[in-house]
């Protein structure tokens, strides 16, 4: 409920993302290289995510949840 009668809205939007193969490609590659492959790729998502003017709410395993236009608490 807004505060003083003063409703702000905004669009927003969330997106979820997931790699495709991920579980697999572990298995046949061993863990270490499924580490090293999801550490660079989740710095690549949280880079073109911030780009987009968007924040990255949740590594989840294999993918991220990231929110563009929500207010960010100060």
């Amino acid at each position: 409920m807004a505060s003083e009668g003063i409703e702000d809205r905004r669009l927003a939007a969330i997106m979820f993302t997931d790699m495709v193969g991920f579980t697999s490609f572990s298995e046949r590659s061993g863990g270490e290289a499924a580490y090293t492959l999801m550490r660079s790729l989740s710095k690549l998502m949280d880079e073109a995510v911030r780009q987009q003017a968007g924040v990255v709410q949740s590594f989840t395993g294999d993918g991220i949840m990231a929110v563009f236009g929500a207010p960010v608490a100060s």
